[in-house]
C-alpha cells in the first residue's frame, strides 16, 4: 500500500471535511438524488451533450501514453498547485487535459501561464458538473491510460511512475490502479485515508456492509482506456458520487490493484 495523491480541502471543496466525506448510514450515502439501486444495475451511460466553447488550445504530441484529466471550475487560487504536481512528474509522457467547467474567476489565465506543451485547456459552454468535464477530457484525450487529477489535489512525485510500473506489464484482466491519499486541512492538519480493497464482482464490502469502493478517490486512479470503453464513462446524470458509480461497473469486468 503506497501513498501517492495529497488532498487539500479548500473552501471551494465538496470534501472539505471528514464529517462530509463519510456517511452516517448506507440511506445518507445515497449523495442527494443518487440512486443506489443503479449501481449494479446495468447503465447505458449517454453521450454527453455538453458544448464545447472557445477557448480551446490543445499543444499535446500527437500519441502521449498517458492523459491527465482534470475537471475544474472557479478554482483559480488552487489549480495551479494542483497542475504543477502534475507537470513534476518523473515519469514524463503524458498530456494534460485541463476541462474548464463555464469558471468565471481567472482559471483560463492561471492555465495560459504554463508554458508546458503538454498542457490542452479546454471550456465548455456552460457549468455542465464533473462528471460531463471529465468525460469531455476522456473524448478529448489520445492516451492509452486515463490519469484523473482534481484541481485542488496534488500528486506526490512519483505517482505516475509507480503506476506506470504496475500497468506497463499488466495483464488484460488490469483496469484501474490507485493509491490511499492524504487530506490535509485548513489548519494544516492531515489525516491519513487508506483506499478499500477492491475485489472484482463484489459489490458489498462485508465488513462495513457498504460500496466497496467507498472512499477510492477519483484523482488516485489511472484507467485504462479500453476499459473505459468497454463499461462507459462517467454516468452524467448523477449529480454527485459519479466516481463511485464508475467504480462499480468497472469492478464487474476488471481487476483493480492497489
Amino acid at each position: 500500500r503506497r501513498l501517492w495523491a495529497r488532498c487539500h480541502s479548500s473552501r471551494v471543496s465538496v470534501r472539505s471535511s471528514q464529517a462530509e466525506w463519510r456517511p452516517r448510514s448506507l440511506a445518507e450515502a445515497s449523495c442527494q438524488s443518487f440512486d443506489s439501486k443503479r449501481c449494479h444495475q446495468e447503465i447505458a451511460v449517454p453521450a454527453s451533450n455538453t458544448r464545447v466553447s472557445g477557448p480551446v488550445t490543445m499543444r499535446s504530441k500527437v500519441h502521449p501514453t498517458v492523459s491527465v484529466v482534470i475537471p475544474t471550475y472557479n478554482r483559480a487560487a488552487l489549480i495551479g498547485r494542483s497542475i504543477h504536481s502534475v507537470l513534476n512528474q518523473s515519469y514524463a509522457d503524458f498530456e494534460v487535459l485541463v476541462i474548464d467547467d463555464g469558471s468565471i474567476d481567472d482559471t483560463a489565465g492561471v492555465v495560459a501561464g504554463f508554458s508546458d506543451p503538454r498542457i490542452n485547456y479546454i471550456r465548455l459552454a456552460k457549468n455542465a458538473g464533473a462528471g460531463a468535464a471529465r468525460n469531455i477530457g476522456i473524448r478529448m484525450s489520445k492516451g492509452k491510460f486515463i490519469a484523473f487529477q482534481d484541481s485542488d489535489d496534488e500528486w506526490l512525485p512519483q505517482k505516475l511512475a509507480k503506476h506506470m510500473s504496475v500497468l506497463g506489464e499488466s495483464s488484460p484482466r488490469l483496469g484501474v490502479v490507485y493509491s490511499d491519499m492524504h487530506r490535509i486541512l485548513f489548519d494544516g492538519s492531515v489525516i491519513y485515508y487508506a483506499a478499500p480493497v477492491v475485489v472484482p464482482g463484489r459489490l458489498v464490502n462485508p465488513v462495513n456492509q457498504f460500496y466497496q469502493a467507498w472512499m477510492l478517490g477519483i484523482q488516485s486512479t489511472v484507467i485504462k482506456r479500453e476499459c473505459l470503453d468497454a463499461v462507459g464513462y462517467f454516468n452524467e446524470a448523477l449529480p454527485a458520487c459519479e466516481d463511485l458509480e464508475l467504480f462499480i461497473r468497472l469492478s464487474k469486468q476488471f481487476e483493480f490493484f492497489q
